[in-house]
């Protein structure tokens, strides 16, 4: 069975013992029911707006990042994070989900959040943006960080853009790279980096989610090669001359079908008295066209055994299969399934792709109704082109005469995919007879009549 378990090609897995920022202050530990987590913002207290003309020439739209660790020493379960407490002109954008899945957080693992977010068109606006995080204990912690906008000059020296690359294919869960290079000048120690895979706040986060960043190269000695999901760095030492390159990969997963859109991105930089942005924001290297995506997923189930003359256990098999001739790998988020009533979940068959050790959270045995099966946030359930992920579970059906049909979805971002059902027939076979209604004898291509009839 060919599920994936892990990032494909080179995206990055995250986690807190390899993860440390140059220049990110220590973040303490927070009570989250059971247990703790540290919540560290990725994307630094300032957005841009250009000094001329603001929300003209400039962006103003930005990801506001956090990274999530779990400090516990246990596994969290069910975790989201919700950013709230907006004001004064800031508010999401792009149909950003305020809230968004986590899914579990294995001991010492870390997970990065963004959300987009548009920024009034006055120069030294303030507002608290706060992220809380909750999981199925129930608890919750929450931490609040106030961002401004300040004024920008455009300016070469802001991180001026050399090329966008984006990585190939399009299609339905799918995580896709966005590999920007951009170029910086004198740096003096303090200095203040920022990166953003946009500004304009038309942008559809919602469909094109920000899942991560990773540093690729780097001549800019106070952006280390290797670090993952920081927007924001600060110079810790002087260096001087121009034509530093940087290449920062954002990750985006699709989370829509039929859905096209464009990213601007652009960069800003501490330099002199005032802070510079991207000088060729407006000019086509800014540009990221992230085609619509096609929906690759069918889903497929039967039952066995079809008939229970008196009830018993039955096994169901779902299969999601990547349908896709593109050689890309997709994820699927989670399958949902309607039990009919009387009918029970017993657990996972071994054989199954799904389980305990790849999912954030599996049915109880013994429960019915809609059942849910969620994966691990973009880890798990990764099925290549042309494969089929397994779910194989086993249920108690009543021992009362009659059909069980139950349906199931999968579910891959904001997109239901697919659906199926299978149906179980609770009471005793019929006896049946087969008869021969002529002719009494025939030839090769003459039709012979049947009938059958119950005993």
């Amino acid at each position: 069975m060919p599920l994936l378990l892990a990032w494909v090609g080179a995206v990055p897995v995250e986690a807190a013992s390899n993860e440390a920022h140059p220049s990110a202050a220590a973040a303490g530990s927070l009570a989250l029911g059971a247990g703790d987590v540290s919540i560290t913002l990725l994307s630094g207290a300032n957005f841009l707006l250009d000094s001329n003309s603001p929300c003209i020439d400039g962006p103003n739209a930005a990801y506001v990042g956090y990274r999530i660790t779990n400090t516990s020493g246990g596994t969290l379960a069910g975790v989201t994070a919700t950013l709230s407490g907006m004001a004064a002109g800031f508010s999401l954008a792009g149909g950003q989900p305020a809230t968004q899945n986590l899914g579990s957080l294995a001991a010492g693992v870390s997970k990065s959040v963004y959300w987009y977010v548009q920024y009034p068109c006055t120069i030294g606006v303030s507002s608290p943006f706060t992220v809380t995080v909750a999981d199925a204990d129930p608890g919750t912690v929450s931490q609040t960080d106030n961002i401004a906008t300040i004024r920008a000059i455009s300016a070469n020296a802001g991180g001026l853009l050399s090329s966008i690359t984006l990585g190939p294919n399009a299609i339905l869960g799918q995580i896709i790279t966005d590999d920007v290079v951009y170029t910086f000048g004198n740096t003096k120690s303090g200095d203040e980096f920022l990166l953003q895979p946009s500004g304009d706040p038309s942008f559809n986060a919602g469909c094109f989610q920000l899942i991560g960043a990773e540093i690729r190269a780097s001549d800019v000695t106070a952006i280390p090669v290797g670090t993952l999901g920081f927007l924001h760095f600060t110079a810790s030492a002087n260096q001087g001359g121009s034509g530093h390159s940087l290449t920062i990969r954002y990750l985006f997963k699709y989370r829509c079908s039929g859905v096209a859109s464009t990213a601007k991105a652009y960069a800003g930089q501490t330099s002199g008295s005032d802070f510079k942005y991207t000088g060729n924001y407006q000019d086509f290297p800014s540009f990221t066209p992230f085609p619509s995506g096609s929906n690759p997923f069918v889903v497929e189930k039967e039952v066995s055994p079809a008939n229970l003359p008196a009830g018993g256990s039955a096994q169901y098999t779902v299969r999601v299969i990547n349908t896709s001739l593109s050689g890309v790998t997709t994820y699927l988020d989670q399958i949902d399934d309607v039990l009919p009533a009387g009918v029970q979940f017993q657990g996972v068959d071994p054989a199954s792709d799904v389980n305990a050790g790849n999912s954030s959270s599996l049915p109880s045995p013994g429960a019915t109704g809609t059942i849910t099966f969620s994966s691990i946030r973009d880890v798990t359930w990764a099925i290549a082109a042309q494969d089929t992920l397994f779910l194989i579970y086993d249920a108690v059906i009543p021992a009362v005469d009659g059909g069980y049909t139950n349906a199931v979805t999968g579910v891959s971002g904001a997109e239901t995919v697919g659906s199926a059902a299978a149906t179980v027939t609770v009471g005793p076979l019929a006896d049946l007879e087969v008869l021969k209604s002529g002719p009494a004898s025939a030839n090769a291509g003459d039709t012979i009549t049947y009938r059958i009839r119950t005993l």
